[in-house]
C-alpha cells in the first residue's frame, strides 16, 4: 500500500505518517523500484494503535518502546499496563491541582460579591484577588479569608474613590 492509502484509510496525514517513520514509530516501508513508499497491510493497524495509545495519554516514545517490545516478540502488556497506571496517577494529580483551584476561584467569586469597588487599596492593583495568593501554596480557607480588609481605606482617612469596573 502506498503512503496515501494508508493516510486515507486511518485518516492520519501523510505529512505525520512521515514523522513517525522518522522517528521510529512506524516501520520504515519497503520502497518500490520508482523510490515509493510500500506499506504492508500492518501498517494500517500499527498506525491505528498509535492513534488509539496517543487517546490515553501515552507519549510516542513510549509508544514506540511498546512497538519495540511486539517486534521484539514480547508481549507489551504488563509494560502498557504500567505506563497506563502512571498515566492515571498523572491525571489524578492534575485533577487534585484542578479541583484546588477551582475552590479557590469559588471562593474569590463569592469574596469579590461581596467587595466594594472603592476599598481598593492603592498598593493593591485589584482587590479581589489578594497579593499573597499563591496557587502553588493556596490553602483557599486561610488564605483567602484571611485577606478580606476588615478595615475599609474610608474609614482610615483615604478619600473615596469613584467606583471602578474591573475586567
Amino acid at each position: 500500500m502506498r503512503i496515501g492509502e494508508i493516510s486515507t484509510a486511518t485518516q492520519v496525514s501523510v505529512k505525520t505518517l512521515r514523522y513517525y517513520e522518522a522517528i521510529g514509530v512506524l516501520g520504515a516501508p519497503l520502497r518500490t523500484p520508482e523510490g515509493y513508499r510500500d506499506y504492508s497491510s500492518d501498517a494500517i493497524d500499527q498506525v491505528r494503535f498509535v492513534k488509539a495509545s496517543q487517546s490515553v495519554g501515552l507519549a510516542l516514545k513510549e509508544i514506540k518502546e511498546i512497538m519495540a517490545y511486539r517486534e521484539a516478540g514480547i508481549v507489551p502488556c504488563q509494560h502498557v499496563l504500567t505506563l497506563l497506571q502512571q498515566r492515571a496517577a498523572e491525571y489524578q494529580n492534575k485533577i487534585d491541582e484542578l479541583t484546588q483551584a477551582r475552590a479557590t476561584l469559588d471562593q474569590l467569586i463569592d469574596r469579590a460579591q461581596n467587595l466594594d469597588a472603592q476599598d481598593c487599596l492603592p498598593g493593591n492593583v485589584c482587590h479581589l484577588i489578594p497579593n499573597h495568593l499563591n496557587g502553588a501554596t493556596t490553602n483557599p480557607d486561610s488564605e483567602i479569608t484571611s485577606s478580606i480588609h476588615t478595615v475599609s481605606p474610608r474609614t482610615i482617612g483615604h478619600r473615596p474613590r469613584p467606583a471602578r469596573t474591573h475586567q
